[in-house]
C-alpha cells in the first residue's frame, strides 16, 4: 500500500492541526484490514506557494514519527525531497517528469524492502557447477544474450549459426560465489575471469584475491516473473541490467542513467538458458 496524501488539506487549509491524527488513523485502518501488507507512507511533494509550502513542511515533519510508531511493516518515504519547483506543472501537481521522479522514489523504497513487490527478492538457485547462458527477456531483445567482448559486458543476438567466439563469450560457468556466498559467473573461454561490476559498468575481471573484486563478482539469484534477477552481493537492491546493448548494475529508483525507469523491470530479468558453448 502506497500512501501520499495531505496536499488537499494544505491547499484548502482544512483542519491542518488534526491532519497528522487523520493520517495516523488511516494507517491503523489499513494495518487492521491487511495486516500482512507493507505500507509505504510518503511526505507530500513541494508546493510552489510559500505559505502552502510552509504548511506542507510542518505536516511532513510529523510523518516520520507517526510511521515509527506503527511497526516494522510501515515505512517512511521522503517524497518531498524527490521533486523540486521545476517539477510542478501548476504549482501543485507534478509535470510528467515529476511523476517519473515520484515513480522512481516509490520503486527505490520497494526495492529496499525484500518481498514488498510480489515475490521479487526471494532467493532462488542457479545450477551450480554447470554452464549456462543468460537470455534477455525484454520484448525487444529476446534473442540477445549476455556476453563479454574486449573485457566489457554486452548483449548480442546469438543463434546456432553464430561463430564459435560469440557462442563462447555468451556462455558462463556457475561457481560458488567468490565473496563466500551466492554465485559467481566465470567466463567459459577465460577461466579465472568473472562477471563483475565496477563503477556501475559490468565487465569481466580476473580474480585478484581482493575482497572488493570478489564482492563485485558475486551475484545472488532472486525470483522474478519469467526468469531470475541477479542481485549484487555488495550492493543489495541493485541488479544486472542490459540497456542499450550494454551490461550495467542498475538500482531501481536511482539517479544514474542505467537506473532509468523505462523497461527496467524487464531489463533486469534474465532467462537461464542452455549454454551456447557446452
Amino acid at each position: 500500500m502506497l500512501i501520499h496524501l495531505g496536499t488537499n488539506d494544505v491547499v484548502q487549509n482544512y483542519d491542518l492541526g488534526n491532519a497528522p491524527a487523520r493520517l495516523s488513523a488511516l494507517i491503523d485502518h489499513v494495518r487492521t484490514a491487511a495486516p500482512g501488507a507493507d505500507v509505504f507512507v510518503a511526505s507530500i511533494i513541494p508546493l510552489a506557494d510559500a505559505g502552502r509550502e510552509a504548511a506542507a513542511n510542518a505536516f511532513n515533519a510529523t510523518i516520520p514519527g507517526i510511521v515509527a510508531g506503527k511497526g516494522a511493516k510501515v515505512h517512511f518515504v521522503d517524497m518531498h525531497a524527490a521533486l523540486g519547483p521545476g517539477d510542478l506543472a501548476d504549482g501543485v501537481h507534478p509535470t510528467r517528469a515529476g511523476y517519473d521522479r515520484m515513480a522512481a522514489r516509490w520503486a527505490s523504497a520497494l526495492a529496499a524492502v525484500p518481498g514488498s513487490a510480489g515475490d521479487d527478492g526471494a532467493a532462488t538457485t542457479l545450477p551450480a557447477g554447470s554452464s549456462i547462458s543468460l537470455r534477455a527477456t525484454t520484448a525487444c531483445c529476446t534473442t540477445r544474450y549476455a556476453r563479454h567482448m574486449n573485457g566489457l559486458g554486452y548483449t548480442e543476438t546469438v543463434s546456432s549459426g553464430s561463430d564459435q567466439l560469440l557462442r563462447q563469450d555468451a556462455t558462463w560457468r556457475v561457481v560458488p560465489g567468490l565473496a563466500g556466498g551466492c554465485y559467481s559467473l566465470q567466463a567459459s573461454n577465460y577461466p579465472g575471469y568473472y562477471l563483475r561490476h565496477q563503477n556501475g559498468r559490468v565487465k569481466i575481471s580476473a580474480d585478484d584475491g581482493t575482497a572488493l573484486t570478489r564482492a563485485d563478482a558475486t551475484w545472488c539469484a532472486k525470483t522474478a516473473p519469467g526468469g531470475v534477477r541477479l542481485a549484487s552481493w555488495n550492493f543489495p537492491g541493485s541488479y544486472l541490467r542490459h540497456i542499450n546493448a550494454e551490461l550495467w548494475l542498475a538500482t531501481p529508483g536511482g539517479t544514474a542513467a542505467q537506473d532509468s525507469a523505462g523497461s527496467l523491470v524487464a531489463d533486469i530479468t534474465w532467462a537461464v538458458a542452455a549454454p551456447w558453448a557446452p
